[in-house]
Parts: structure tokens; C-alpha cells; sequence
């Protein structure tokens, strides 16, 4: 029996949150209950990177309050980590709706155009504007 038996291959993790947002700082910004909402969200996207949960889900996957779940929601497109888009169908009661994980380079375009980070001359990222509507 020869030592390569025994090893066996591991598969690289796959996480669907960009990594340039945690690179960038941009990440950092965010509060706990939103941080847990995002990673709820990536466990819940199918290989396009969308999906179509309710708060509810959200909120018991993430642990948190489901009015918890709508700020976090917000602040999570704020910093363009998530893209809402409302679906045909449903009522008014009941939108339907579906979130997409945005991919760094395309965020990074929209946070720099809305003046949400600034970036030096090597395109690094160098300051993170606080959300002003954060608590």
C-alpha cells in the first residue's frame, strides 16, 4: 500500500459572495444581522447565483427577526451585495420577488459611480463611506 492511498482530495470551498467585497473592505461595513442575512442568502442560491426565499426563510436561517431581515435587506443593497428584482405574478400583499448576488466587478462600478468608495490610482479600494442609514 503506497502513501497516495491514504491521501485523499479535498474539494475547494465555494462561497457565491465575491471575494473582492471582503478584499475591498467593503464587507467590514456591514452590521452583524446583515452579515448573517448575506451568508443565508449565498446558502440558499442556486448555480446562478439567484434565488427567490421569503423573509421568513431568511429569518430563520440567519436567527434573526424578520423586521431584522427587511433592514438587513436594505443595507445589504445599499452596498450592492444583493440585487432585488420583482417578479409577474403575486399580489400586493404577496410580491414575488427574486435576489441576486452581485459579482465584485460589477459592483465595484456601482459604488464607485454613486460615490460609495473611493479608489487610488492602482484601483484600490481606500475608503468605505459609512450606509448614513444604518442605527
Amino acid at each position: 500500500m503506497d502513501e497516495g492511498s491514504n491521501y485523499r482530495k479535498e474539494k475547494e470551498q465555494f462561497s457565491a459572495i465575491a471575494w473582492g467585497f471582503t478584499q475591498s473592505g467593503v464587507f467590514a461595513q456591514l452590521s452583524g444581522s446583515a452579515s448573517k442575512v448575506l451568508i443565508a442568502i449565498a446558502s440558499l442560491t442556486n448555480r446562478y447565483r439567484n434565488t427567490s426565499v421569503i423573509n421568513n426563510t431568511l429569518s430563520r436561517w440567519a436567527g434573526i427577526n424578520s423586521s431584522t431581515v427587511k433592514n438587513s435587506l436594505r443595507e445589504l443593497e445599499y452596498y450592492q451585495f444583493i440585487k432585488r428584482i420583482s417578479l409577474p405574478g403575486g399580489s400586493c400583499a404577496h410580491r414575488k420577488r427574486m435576489i441576486v448576488l452581485q459579482r465584485w466587478d460589477t459592483a465595484r462600478e456601482k459604488l464607485i459611480k454613486e460615490n460609495k468608495i473611493n479608489v487610488d490610482k492602482e484601483e484600490k479600494v481606500i475608503h468605505v463611506r459609512p450606509n448614513p442609514f444604518r442605527k
